[in-house]
């Protein structure tokens, strides 16, 4: 509760934050830079250190190229593990 508390508190209203099942959540942020992407996902790494919660943050950016939302969702994904192998923000 307190990990998707502190997610829904960062977002902006026009954000769309959702619970995907178990500890995975998804924040869909509309319009938003890859810089604002990559600012949010250190502001949560901050926060879920501070609630003693660990924190594996991929983000990825909707293209041109993308056939729908799967395609957004696996390069998102594919970031996450890439950042928990890596320990860096992507």
């Amino acid at each position: 509760r307190s990990a998707g508390r502190s997610i829904s508190d960062r977002v902006r209203q026009s954000d769309l934050v959702a619970r995907l099942g178990g500890d995975e959540f998804v924040v869909i942020c509309p319009e938003t830079s890859e810089t604002g992407l990559e600012q949010l996902a250190f502001a949560l790494k901050q926060d879920f250190t501070r609630l003693k919660v660990g924190v594996s943050v991929g983000f990825a950016e909707r293209t041109d190229f993308d056939r729908g939302p799967d395609d957004l969702m696996a390069r998102a994904d594919q970031a996450m593990y890439a950042q928990k192998r890596a320990g860096s923000l992507r």
